[in-house]
């Protein structure tokens, strides 16, 4: 059924894509407004390996993320979510070390200021 919604997505999407659904670059995948140069330290810094190959995928949560949230990193502080605002950081694939060994988790988008920390997890299929 995923396989099903996937070659769906694919078809509607109107990309040149490669068997498993990839397109050729990152950019290729990201929304007019959100470049590459804005999200790659993030996606580089985090543990999962979205910038090398993920990101790339039309079904990707990574780019469903970046396409979403990118835009507010110059501009955080006016970002309003669930009725919050004046975040001072906006971090995509944070690591969010748990204390515990191994690798950490990552989240797809980290939201804080002074008071509030926000974390949320995407899933595109």
């Amino acid at each position: 059924m995923i396989e099903q919604a996937k070659a769906a997505l694919w078809g509607k999407s109107g990309l040149s894509h490669d068997a498993r659904g990839y397109v050729a670059v990152a950019r290729l995948n990201l929304v007019a407004g959100v470049t590459p140069e804005m999200i790659e330290a993030d996606y580089c810094h985090g543990s999962g390996q979205e910038w090398l190959s993920k990101i790339r995928a039309i079904h990707s949560s990574a780019a469903l993320t970046a396409n979403t949230f990118a835009r507010w990193k110059t501009e955080v502080a006016k970002l309003k979510i669930l009725g919050l605002s004046g975040f001072e950081k906006l971090e995509l694939e944070a690591k969010c070390p748990t204390g515990f060994g191994g690798t950490h988790p990552n989240l797809d988008v980290l939201l804080q200021s002074k008071d509030i920390v926000i974390g949320i997890e995407s899933k595109l299929l």
